[in-house]
């Protein structure tokens, strides 16, 4: 149960983070404002937000984010673990996985920031048309956050950011839809079909893959997520 509710806080640590609108203009996944009459656990991000997992007045778990400026951030805890049951998709982890592997064929533990940042501008330009260079640049400053390079894990984080915010349902089916055709624009790209990326290795002591990835590269799949945290902390 803990290593699960650990997955929650790290993903609520994410949601957190002050992206761009090319990744947080959609709030599909948020719900009104809830009187709070418990809290079952509390954590500081270290982006300063307090996450706070609550029970309200009327018997409902959701996460709360708690930002400086007063603006409070509820969502249910049950659509938050459908949200991480999309994300560690076996269809979704593949589609994603395919991005990596076409970027990165030498299988470097980590790339680099100019292609990372043409790739996340080629996906964001064909979800959204025109984009912001400015946008996508604080967004890849906040995924590097002083490191030399971005690792699979956090590359699939990203890009799963990226089209959780394009997709306006919460069905699997459109997130896969939505992954395999911004895959499609990386690959028929012209600046992908000429680049010549700079593949040095970099030394990296960061883990290249999520535990909940490892079956997906053996066998079996990662569906079970601790009976849905314990029927949602009920």
């Amino acid at each position: 149960m803990h290593r699960e509710l650990d997955s929650v806080l790290y993903e609520a640590v994410i949601h957190s983070i002050d992206y761009s609108p090319l990744r947080r203009s959609n709030h599909k996944w948020e719900c009104e404002q809830m009187t709070v009459s418990a809290v079952l656990e509390k954590f500081r991000s270290p982006n300063k937000i307090t996450i706070q997992i609550i029970r309200d007045i009327n018997g409902r778990s959701a996460i709360l984010l708690q930002r400086k400026r007063g603006e409070n951030t509820f969502i249910l805890l049950s659509e938050f673990i459908n949200r991480i049951k999309i994300k560690r998709n076996k269809d979704v982890f593949n589609l994603i996985y395919a991005i990596w592997t076409s970027v990165n064929p030498n299988h470097i533990k980590v790339i680099k920031r100019k292609l990372y940042t043409d790739v996340l501008m080629s996906l964001s330009r064909n979800l959204y048309g025109n984009v912001s260079l400015n946008d996508v640049e604080k967004d890849v400053e906040l995924d590097f956050a002083g490191n030399k390079g971005i690792v699979f894990s956090q590359f699939y984080d990203a890009i799963f950011e990226l089209a959780d915010n394009g997709v306006r349902t919460m069905e699997v089916g459109d997130y896969c839809r939505t992954i395999h055709r911004i895959q499609q624009a990386v690959f028929n790209a012209s600046w992908f079909k000429s680049c010549h990326p700079d593949f040095k290795i970099i030394k990296d002591p960061r883990p290249t893959y999520h535990s909940w990835m490892i079956p997906y590269f053996t066998q079996g799949n990662s569906q079970n997520f601790a009976e849905e945290i314990s029927m949602t902390l009920v």
